[in-house]
């Protein structure tokens, strides 16, 4: 990620375009999200992305649930379960699963445990996953920032 540097005066940021590609997702899926997220629409129903809670309306939209909710969406995408490497590349292809995503879900020492559950579990595991390294990383970032500019005892 890009923006991933303690040495600067600013926090790392999470909610960026380069997040989207560190937790899985294909660039193309990566920019479409990404798209959609900066360029939210008004629908008047009080609801709005995480990056800007201070419209003081009803519901802020988590950035992981956002995310998760444009590629594993239930009954668009056809999940696999069974032995099928093409249905599952085809299953994670249609949720904008990265093909380096892909190569490590499908990892053949792992088969066993691939197949212990289907396609879209695996897919959300990833994400959310690797979208909590990105938040804990974050969040030891900021506590960093925060004590650096806290006052000093005398």
């Amino acid at each position: 990620m890009n923006n991933i540097s303690s040495n600067n005066a600013e926090p790392i940021q999470r909610i960026l375009l380069e997040t989207l590609m560190y937790i899985g997702l294909s660039a193309e899926k990566a920019a479409e999200i990404w798209d959609e997220w900066t360029n939210w629409p008004d629908f008047g129903d009080g609801i709005n992305p995480e990056s800007d809670p201070d419209k003081g309306d009803d519901f802020v939209m988590p950035f992981i649930e956002f995310i998760i909710g444009h590629t594993i969406k239930s009954g668009r995408v056809r999940d696999a379960t069974g032995d099928s490497d093409t249905e599952w590349r085809n299953c994670m292809d249609a949720c904008g699963i990265s093909v380096e995503a892909q190569e490590a879900i499908m990892d053949p020492h792992f088969t066993y445990l691939c197949r212990s559950n289907s396609c879209i579990h695996w897919a959300r595991d990833t994400i959310n996953i690797r979208y909590d390294v990105v938040d804990g990383v974050c969040s030891t970032e900021q506590r960093g920032h925060d004590q650096k500019d806290a006052p000093v005892a005398p």
